[in-house]
């Protein structure tokens, strides 16, 4: 049943920027009941979305670009879940970083986003001052004060200052606030941490569960298991209550998939394909062929569907950590993975 459910699922957005998204920006007045009309938003979000989440944006925070930046590639993947983000952009210290064109369009506040993007007249701090004044208001009637964020919800208006409070060096802040959206969109992610088929990693087994996606043919992913193999009683020893699961998955290659679905046959065939891998070629070492075991294949296209929409495609490695309650979301392989697991907590 969850697999046919995750099959309705669109696909994740290219990493391009979009296309869609209003012309204009628009009165938040036309999107929420009791937003003040002053209020100016931007989003390229499909309207008539389930669920709305509305951004602060603050001029010059790099945070906030990345942010952004991340929606702006990812809106597809948001639209195809009912979530829909809108961005209220206010003034810092840094409003001079900012041309007040930015601010007439999704597209203008993109490429303004973008890097290596500078103000010619740095002259938005008027339109800023406005849409803070009638935020700031609108907050202090509502209890917002101080939060990121804020939604509109059947009790009334709520907000979060603490999203990404568990946010340091070793997490993607972006993709940690990605994975938030999903959740609001999804509501519960928790049916598809159950839809995934795992091997556990020997010797590291603590009852906090961080899973791991991994590629048969991804280097880093190769790097970061024989790392993990290699230093497995350190690792436990560091943090005894940390597990780690394997997700095996097949995207970079056409025969990935195979590889993928023949390495969910245990640990041991995950540690052949990875000992045995071409590094010339970035090639693991498990045969790419047809007729692999169709329960097995099942998995795999379940692993690979339940990956998709959990990090929207954010490649591999990709870490997801369920933690006491956590749920933060860090692609690509950490600088030093000893530190990154030490920390986790």
């Amino acid at each position: 049943m969850l697999a046919a459910w995750l099959l309705g699922l669109a696909p994740p957005a290219p990493a391009a920027a979009p296309v869609a998204g209003s012309a204009q920006a628009v009165h938040a007045r036309q999107l929420a009941d009791g937003l003040p009309d002053a209020l100016r938003v931007l989003s390229a979000s499909r309207v008539g979305a389930g669920h709305a989440i509305y951004m602060l944006w603050y001029a010059g925070d790099p945070h906030s670009r990345a942010l952004f930046n991340w929606y702006w590639q990812h809106v597809a993947d948001l639209d195809s879940i009912g979530v829909a983000v809108y961005w209220i952009a206010l003034p810092t210290s840094d409003a001079d970083t900012l041309d007040a064109d930015c601010l007439d369009s999704i597209a203008a506040f993109a490429r303004c986003n973008a890097p290596g993007y500078q103000a010619d007249a740095g002259d938005a701090l008027d339109r800023l001052v406005a849409n803070f004044n009638a935020w700031s208001a609108f907050a202090a009637a509502h209890g917002l004060r101080g939060v990121w964020a804020a939604w509109p919800s059947p009790r009334g208006w709520t907000g979060s200052a603490n999203v990404l409070a568990s946010h340091d060096g070793g997490v993607d802040g972006a993709a940690t606030f990605g994975l938030y959206l999903r959740k609001l969109g999804l509501r519960d992610l928790h049916p598809l941490l159950a839809s995934l088929h795992t091997i556990a990693q020997p010797g590291v087994d603590g009852a906090q569960r961080l899973y791991v996606f991994w590629d048969p043919d991804c280097a880093y992913c190769r790097r970061d298991f024989l790392t993990i193999a290699a230093n497995a009683a350190a690792i436990h020893a560091a943090n005894p209550t940390l597990g780690i699961r394997w997700v095996p998955l097949g995207v970079l290659r056409p025969g990935s998939r195979a590889k993928a679905a023949r390495a969910l046959a245990g640990y041991a065939a995950m540690a052949r394909d990875e000992r045995g891998y071409d590094e010339a070629d970035e090639s693991g070492a498990l045969s790419a062929a047809p007729g692999v075991d169709p329960a097995l294949a099942r998995e795999e296209s379940e692993n690979r569907l339940a990956w998709a929409a959990l990090t929207g495609g954010g490649g591999t490695p990709s870490y997801l950590w369920t933690g006491h309650g956590a749920m933060r979301l860090t692609p690509g392989s950490p600088d030093d993975v000893m530190q990154f697991l030490a920390a986790l907590r």
